[in-house]
């Protein structure tokens, strides 16, 4: 490996560095948005995905506060409940499917294969902790807008990056 190659490398170690840093400060300028404005901005990075896929807001469900009371959820779900009813796929293999009030389990009642899951667990995984498994191994995020955040963001990102390698000399 020579002096050049090390270079290349340097760059490429630079360039990534730069990139998780710009998701992450993205991912938590989402996050500190109000709901009815984080909903509809989430939204629109989670579908920069070069038309691979596209997703819909359900309209929400007038019931939807006392069912989301009932479920004990925490506030940040109640207030995007009130928002909408989820997001479903319009076309492609949307990757943060969320699914209606009504069919939301909570940890230990989710029995289908898990993506991802809200924890209740005393002082390690308190109430409205999203645990998200994929691959064998599993994320801790501090609530439902931070795991939401970090997919926008990380979508978000990969179009910026996108649009930044079309651009000759970069």
């Amino acid at each position: 490996m020579g002096l050049f190659d090390l270079f290349k490398m340097g760059k490429v170690i630079a360039g990534t560095m730069k990139a998780v840093r710009s998701q992450r400060n993205l991912g938590k300028e989402l996050a500190a948005l109000p709901m009815d404005s984080f909903v509809p901005t989430c939204r629109t990075h989670l579908n920069e995905s070069a038309d691979n896929w596209q997703e819909r807001a359900r309209e929400p469900i007038d019931s939807a506060e006392a069912i989301a009371r009932t479920k004990q959820l925490p506030d940040e779900l109640v207030e995007f409940y009130r928002i909408c009813d989820g997001f479903e796929g319009v076309h492609g293999d949307f990757p943060a499917l969320i699914h209606p009030l009504q069919q939301l389990q909570i940890g230990a009642a989710h029995t289908s294969p898990l993506s991802a899951l809200l924890a209740d667990s005393g002082t390690h995984l308190p109430r409205g902790t999203v645990i998200e498994v994929e691959g064998g191994s599993a994320t801790r995020y501090q609530g439902f807008k931070a795991w939401l955040a970090t997919r926008a963001s990380l979508f978000a990102s990969i179009a910026i990056q996108g649009s930044q390698d079309a651009v000759p000399g970069r």
